[in-house]
């Protein structure tokens, strides 16, 4: 194949898709939400880190106990048939015994989000 010269048309066409390849990594960079899994044994608990704040979950057979040594956090279920009682620094979470995973929406005090996944194993 023989070489061709680099016309102005081609050499915007180039340009601009490096351009749009460019955005595309840096979007998905940047709101890319990372989601946790932690498995647990039940009447075990477990331990993990968000935001360099500690948070210790104690599984129960159809309910689950989270707690914190940090305000200002919110916790939500995402399964419909989870509900949810909050206390001070603590969040009981009951769900159908028959779920073994069940996911939770963790905001933090600064607006971010992360979603975690615990599974009874």
């Amino acid at each position: 194949m023989a070489a061709q010269k680099l016309t102005r048309g081609r050499f915007v066409q180039i340009i601009i898709m490096l351009t749009l390849l460019i955005t595309a990594f840096f979007w998905r960079t940047v709101t890319h939400e990372s989601t946790l899994e932690l498995s647990c044994e039940a009447k075990k608990e477990c331990v993990f880190y968000a935001d360099n704040t500690r948070f210790s979950v104690q599984l129960g057979e159809g309910d689950m106990l989270i707690e914190t040594d940090k305000e200002g956090w919110i916790l939500e279920p995402t399964s419909p048939e989870s509900t949810l009682e909050k206390n001070a620094l603590s969040w009981s979470i009951f769900f159908p015994k028959y779920n073994n995973e069940i996911t939770i929406k963790l905001s933090s005090p600064e607006g971010e989000q992360k979603a975690i996944t615990i599974r009874r194993i």
